[in-house]
């Protein structure tokens, strides 16, 4: 089946609550939407860890091209500076 929507979010900032009331208020059906994840998913709110946590279950449950996660500067940073100059940002 072909999808309906494409569905486009992004700089969830560790806000899992948000995502998740975002995600309920656009009414998302795998089925027939596609979801793209513009990145920044982590780093400032207080739940990072569950956001990624759940975009990677998501993509389990209806693949990788229906749950497209791209990177955001925000994932990028850490990956490219010490550790230190992660902290002090």
């Amino acid at each position: 089946m072909e999808s309906k929507r494409l569905i486009a979010i992004g700089d969830i900032h560790g806000c899992y609550h948000s995502m998740v009331d975002l995600l309920s208020k656009v009414n998302y059906t795998s089925a027939t939407d596609t979801l793209v994840f513009l990145g920044d998913y982590i780093d400032r709110g207080p739940f990072s860890y569950k956001v990624v946590k759940t975009l990677q279950k998501l993509q389990q449950q209806v693949g990788r091209d229906k749950g497209i996660c791209l990177r955001g500067n925000h994932e990028e940073f850490p990956m490219s500076y010490s550790q230190a100059v992660w902290y002090r940002n």
